[in-house]
């Protein structure tokens, strides 16, 4: 099977040492999680890494896909001018998905941005800085419900099968960002009710639908862009034998941090 496995990890510049210096001592958890991601990563060895993410160019009625056929990482824009790095891209595995979505009517559109944001690079260098030949496919979700982002995960998850590359996929998911007065926004009642429920989700046999099952107002209120990111990824193991084994979870910053490794049983 092309799918060889998983992560869910943050994207937050904090964590990467040129921006977040003074920040190290409170992320240790998840630095140390991050490490354990970017071992099992390197173990797997893969053709292409797709990453699922939530920031970027903003397609409101379809999936973006990025097939640029190389990409430019640089954290310029927080002050890091020496983090920069090229990847290649993923560009037929892309327009096979593409291919795919018209056959089964959903709405996919390919974009060519080469040029990731913080979302994409962050998870890049803290956990596939070591695979500097791997293909990179990124994927935004939408606004569209919820079911149709575990309906997306599961159309990638019937292309990855007929691939003959070998995928791993990352989820570049932060959870709520409410869950201290610390927090950028604020806090929030529904930011702890809404991570809660996520992590006792991972434990579920049936992941997606008790992803699916939260509250539309505690979903808004939590302000988590993880949450379309994570419906994907439900969606694309929920038909394989998958084990999820939370890493790390920390709030230092008022946001939730949430890693996590999925691997084939």
């Amino acid at each position: 099977m092309p799918f060889i496995g998983a992560a869910i990890v943050p994207h937050s510049p904090l964590l990467l040492p040129s921006i977040g210096k003074e920040y190290h001592r409170q992320t240790k958890k998840t630095q140390r999680a991050l490490a354990a991601v970017s071992h099992e990563l390197y173990g797997l060895q893969p053709d292409v890494l797709v990453i699922l993410h939530p920031h970027g160019q903003h397609l409101e009625e379809a999936f973006g896909v990025n097939i640029a056929d190389r990409f430019t990482i640089g954290f310029t824009e927080f002050g890091d001018l020496v983090t920069t790095t090229t990847r290649p891209g993923a560009v037929t595995l892309g327009q096979l998905i593409r291919e795919r979505a018209e056959d089964s009517g959903f709405p996919v559109t390919l974009i060519h941005d080469p040029s990731l944001g913080y979302a994409t690079g962050v998870p890049l260098v803290l956990v596939a800085d070591h695979l500097p030949a791997v293909g990179l496919l990124p994927i935004r979700p939408t606004t569209l419900d919820p079911q149709t982002h575990v309906h997306a995960g599961r159309l990638l998850g019937e292309e990855f099968d007929a691939a003959r590359q070998r995928i791993a996929v990352i989820a570049s998911a932060e959870l709520s960002h409410h869950l201290t007065p610390a927090a950028p926004g604020g806090q929030r009642p529904e930011g702890k009710t809404f991570d809660a429920t996520v992590l006792r989700s991972l434990q579920k046999k049936f992941w997606a639908e008790h992803l699916l099952r939260i509250d539309d107002v505690i979903v808004e209120q939590a302000d988590a862009c993880g949450y379309r990111p994570l419906l994907m990824l439900a969606g694309l193991v929920a038909r394989k034998n998958i084990a999820i084994r939370k890493l790390a979870y920390e709030h230092p910053f008022g946001i939730g941090l949430l890693t996590a490794n999925l691997t084939l049983t």
